[in-house]
């Protein structure tokens, strides 16, 4: 509903039949969004409560339209519950699985010290000393929020060598900021050869490299690494994420390996 009115797609599968007869094949993109948007989770009411009733529109078009469930994340819980939710018939489910793995891409782990917001975990983007002539790798850190950005970007600063700490290598960016200040920072860190080296952000932006918030972010964040949505960093990046519950940095870096991932398509016609 829109202002207490049906939009018109919705009106057109409600009344007009021949508009329904038109439907040849229904694809749902981003499956998973059925089970973490569109169902109630540890008490909360749904994100998006009519991704959970696509099950409903599939019987208003007639279940004989062959539909298809795409996702690069679907762990078996997630999986039954798109099954479950788009009334497919598991005699007749189609489902094919293939690597999201990249050739440069690997993943790792190592301990982290105290809490998110001990910054000394974070010490390996910016060494100290700082090697001369060295140029910082294009890392972008995830944060869960603003404040925490910002006190991080602070903290990166300070560790560069006083002559360098002016010359904009580390900043942060969110969406309190101004329009043109995100423009300017956003351009900047694009740039192979730009100033901005280590960008320090929330989800406002999502090009990555280092992750560093809690763990509901790591599988769309891991998803979009390893489906090649993130391209714009194609020299060495790092991505991860603090767990205070296991004490652990997960991370994804560039390398020439990588552990096995995979990407899925859950059909039924």
């Amino acid at each position: 509903m829109t202002n207490g009115h049906l939009p018109r797609l919705a009106r057109l599968v409600a009344e007009d039949r021949q508009f329904l007869k038109r439907i040849q094949r229904l694809h749902v993109d981003d499956g998973h969004f059925i089970y973490t948007a569109g169902l109630k989770h540890y008490g909360l009411s749904a994100f998006r409560p009519a991704l959970g009733r696509l099950g409903e529109f599939r019987i208003k078009i007639g279940k004989q339209v062959p539909m298809q469930a795409l996702s690069g994340t679907q762990p078996p819980h997630i999986k039954a519950a798109i099954i479950e939710n788009l009334l497919f018939d598991e005699s007749r489910l189609c489902s094919v699985e293939l690597t999201s793995n990249r050739p440069n891409t690997i993943y790792a782990t190592h301990p982290i010290v105290g809490e998110l917001r001990d910054f000394r975990n974070l010490d390996f983007i910016v060494p100290v000393p700082y090697p001369t002539g060295w140029q910082l790798p294009k890392t972008l850190v995830f944060h869960d929020n603003a404040e925490q950005a910002g006190q991080a970007s602070l903290y990166h600063t300070k560790r560069l060598p006083e002559d360098l700490q002016k010359n904009g290598l580390v900043m942060h960016y969110h969406g309190g900021m101004s329009k043109e200040y995100l423009t300017r920072v956003y351009e900047d860190f694009s740039k192979p050869d730009g100033n901005c080296r280590v960008l320090h952000t929330t989800d406002a932006s999502r090009v990555l490299c280092l992750h560093c918030v809690s763990p509901r972010w790591l599988m769309s964040v891991i998803r979009d690494w390893t489906s090649g949505a993130l391209r714009s960093l194609s020299s060495m990046g790092y991505l991860g994420m603090y767990r205070q519950r296991s004490n652990e940095v997960v991370g994804v870096g560039a390398a020439r390996q990588a552990r096995q991932s995979s990407s899925s398509c859950t059909s039924h016609g």
